[in-house]
Order: structure tokens, then C-alpha cells, then sequence
């Protein structure tokens, strides 16, 4: 247990996941935390009010998981 909580790997999902659930809660109403913790929304024209996007909220989501 003490091995799991030095790993990095398992405070950044934490993280990622807090972030996740802030965002559903609607406490992100703009997105700027889920947009500036995922560097893969920074390299795509996303905008989080932007009506018939490419990608879901789901999407987004996942990489902020996977990054």
C-alpha cells in the first residue's frame, strides 16, 4: 500500500479523476481546468460551447486519463 501511494501513476489518475468529476458536477462551467490539464485539446480547435464538435465530452474525458 505504501509502494501505491509513492507512484506517480496513481496521484496523477487521482487527479484526472477529481478533475473528471468536477467537470460533471458542473463546477468547470467554462472547461478551462479539463482544457489546460489535457494536452491533447491544446493542439485541437476545441471550444467548449463550440455546438457539433468533432469529439464528445467522453473523448476528452479519456485523454485527460490517458495523459
Amino acid at each position: 500500500m505504501k509502494k501505491l501511494l509513492k507512484s506517480f501513476r496513481f496521484w496523477f489518475a487521482l487527479i484526472a479523476l477529481m478533475i473528471i468529476i468536477q467537470n460533471i458536477l458542473g463546477w468547470d462551467d467554462k472547461n478551462l481546468l479539463l482544457y489546460f490539464t489535457t494536452p491533447p485539446l491544446w493542439s485541437n480547435d476545441w471550444h467548449p460551447f463550440k455546438p457539433g464538435g468533432k469529439y464528445t465530452i467522453l473523448f476528452y474525458y479519456v485523454c485527460n486519463l490517458l495523459t
